[in-house]
């Protein structure tokens, strides 16, 4: 997983996300405090979480997004991650297999 999440799949995680969200800010070591701020500046729980995911989507860590979200019990969300990613990829494969050929 190497290319940043787009804001369509952070959307689509914030919104399948609602308890659990605070436990997965702190195995993304998203500060309480940060919390606290995200909580204060954000109206909504899901305006929360998508405001949290896109703080850390700037590190580009998603090998640690996807453990978090096993660590949490969502492994659902966790493997709709790993295929949204892997979506992308496979394209550009065959993109590459398409102008070597032709």
């Amino acid at each position: 997983m190497s290319a940043l999440l787009t804001e369509e799949t952070l959307r689509g995680l914030s919104r399948q996300l609602s308890s659990g969200w605070e436990t997965l800010a702190t195995y993304l070591d998203i500060s309480s405090s940060t919390v606290g701020k995200l909580k204060r500046d954000h109206k909504g729980t899901e305006e929360q979480i998508f405001q949290m995911l896109l703080l850390f989507n700037r590190r580009d860590h998603r090998d640690q997004l996807f453990e978090a979200l096993q660590k949490i019990g969502r492994n659902d969300l966790a493997q709709e991650l790993k295929r949204e990613t892997e979506q992308p990829k496979e394209k550009t494969q065959r993109m590459h297999r398409q102008t070597w050929v032709s």
